[in-house]
């Protein structure tokens, strides 16, 4: 089962950027919105959603398009896996945990391999993804080196979301939305608020503090 929408970047600029290394990857969308105008293939921001059932063989899933980043959720756990361009494994969204390799195995030009593990191929298990592809000025995707101090991180617009994804180590993934006051990030594990992540969204970027989850130093997010 297959869902698919597409918006032309400058008719709906819901902006998405992954930030990523080896250690961590960055959703970012923004709300902002621009004059419509017919749209080139290149020149829109897709996403699209749907289901499989798991047959413990590793296997490709079709989405129709080159996706950036994608989502996936067992049914019957709370706990889903996401995988970024760049990215060399996938991540727990949903609890802190380490990279998992065997799970989203690799994002392709129509869609995404699926291991055999059961966070994405459970024999007789249904499992639900979202992809989202990158457009010019709708998706940035890029990295940057953590030193345990505040970093302003250029995306070219204002973001209405960010994600970050400590891909290689046990860190929560951290969510920064555009309605947040001060520097409280939240945890994709939970609502609890957290400080000294992602402390604000400005207006070409956003800022990360010294926390480890986005900022370790040494480290490339």
């Amino acid at each position: 089962m297959l869902s698919s929408l597409a918006f032309p970047a400058r008719l709906r600029r819901v902006s998405v950027a992954a930030l990523f290394a080896l250690t961590a990857a960055a959703l970012v969308l923004s709300g902002h919105r621009g004059e419509p105008r017919a749209a080139a293939a290149a020149d829109v921001f897709r996403v699209a959603s749907g289901s499989y059932v798991g047959t413990g063989t590793a296997r490709p899933v079709s989405v129709g398009f080159e996706p950036a980043l994608v989502i996936v959720k067992r049914s019957t756990h709370t706990v889903r896996f996401v995988r970024a361009s760049g990215m060399t494994a996938s991540k727990p969204f949903g609890s802190s945990g380490a990279a998992s390799d065997g799970v989203i195995d690799a994002l392709t030009d129509t869609g995404f391999d699926i291991g055999t593990d059961v966070g994405a191929n459970k024999r007789g298990s249904i499992y639900y993804w979202t992809a989202f592809g990158a457009a010019p000025d709708v998706m940035v995707v890029g990295s940057y080196a953590g030193n345990g101090t505040a970093i302003e991180v250029t995306t070219g617009f204002k973001p209405a979301l960010v994600m970050v994804i400590n891909s290689q180590r046990d860190q929560n993934v951290t969510l920064r939305f555009g309605d947040q006051t001060g520097d409280a990030s939240v945890f994709g594990a939970s609502a609890s608020a957290a400080t000294r992540h992602v402390t604000a969204l400005t207006e070409s970027g956003f800022t990360v503090g010294s926390a480890d989850d986005v900022n370790e130093s040494g480290e490339t997010l």
